[in-house]
């Protein structure tokens, strides 16, 4: 049963991934996801957000937790990967700006490509990763897609607006196997890691990613749900890849990696979900358009 569920989490990952993506780019323009990269402020805070403050937090918690090694590992990698399919997501089922979402993971996406190969043998010394595996495996399950949906709602829209509920609903069910295999995969690596320090790093990490990403989205000019759920939601897929690919040799990286990925989804979730029942935008940089009010519902 084991083996069932990890090859269907094979499948069913990466196909959530492509058609997210794909879906997303099949509802909007290119010029709708480059319009918020002109966005200076929100682009340097993104990066300082995901590359500095979240990884410095999972080592400080590293160190202040004593965690063992393989965990601290695993912990350190998922902190240094961004630009997650399942952002979109979450910003949607929060009522956040699609837009916005699809723009952030490009740029995290393309940023994890030239940072994560550097940033990672600083927090972990004597550890080297391929940025080529990271490089191809984030393209055909992200970039590629969203390209292609772009094209298509740019040179065929009818075609697009025809087919995107389609897209959506595959993407809806693959969700749904996506959580069933990482419940069934990782049920004994959860009860495992009991006692280890890593289940408390994890919800630790999310929340300081939750709370940074809120607080400096007033000075992004950005929805500060999206910078929230953006942080906290980490790039599992390629910290997978690099797994894989350095530890291969400590079974205890990839289970907590996987381990990881399930407890963000059942956070942050519940926490889009709490966000969706107060819709409304959360840029404070505008005022005038939202008044008092707006600001203080977010």
């Amino acid at each position: 049963m084991e083996e069932l569920l990890a090859g269907l989490g094979q499948l069913v990952t990466p196909t959530f991934a492509i058609t997210t993506m794909l879906a997303m780019g099949m509802r909007l323009t290119l010029a709708e996801i480059v319009t918020p990269l002109r966005n200076l402020r929100f682009i340097v805070v993104a990066l300082v957000l995901n590359f500095v403050i979240v990884p410095a937090a999972a080592w400080l918690l590293a160190t202040v937790l004593c965690l063992d090694s393989g965990i601290r590992v695993g912990l350190i990698l998922v902190a240094t990967v961004a630009g997650a399919p399942m952002i979109p997501k979450l910003v949607t089922i929060a009522e956040g700006d699609a837009a916005s979402a699809v723009a952030l993971v490009t740029l995290l996406v393309v940023a994890t490509v030239v940072i994560a190969p550097l940033l990672i043998p600083v927090l972990l010394p004597g550890v080297s990763v391929d940025p080529i595996a990271i490089v191809i495996a984030l393209s055909w399950q992200m970039l590629l897609p969203l390209a292609i949906g772009v094209f298509v709602r740019e040179r065929y829209p009818e075609e697009a607006a025809s087919y995107v509920d389609e897209v959506v609903a595959i993407s809806n069910f693959a969700l749904v196997l996506v959580f069933l295999t990482s419940i069934g995969q990782n049920v004994g690596g959860l009860l495992g890691l009991f006692g280890s320090g890593g289940i408390l790093a994890t919800i630790l990490l999310m929340a300081v990613a939750v709370a940074a990403g809120y607080l400096l989205g007033m000075p992004a000019g950005v929805e500060r749900r999206l910078l929230a759920l953006g942080a906290a939601q980490r790039n599992t897929a390629a910290a997978f890849v690099i797994a894989a690919g350095s530890f291969a040799d400590q079974p205890v990286v990839l289970s907590f990696v996987a381990l990881a990925g399930l407890i963000m989804m059942l956070m942050l979730f519940p926490i889009a979900g709490e966000w969706s029942k107060r819709p409304g935008p959360l840029n404070v940089d505008e005022p005038d358009q939202q008044g008092d009010a707006g600001m203080a519902k977010a």
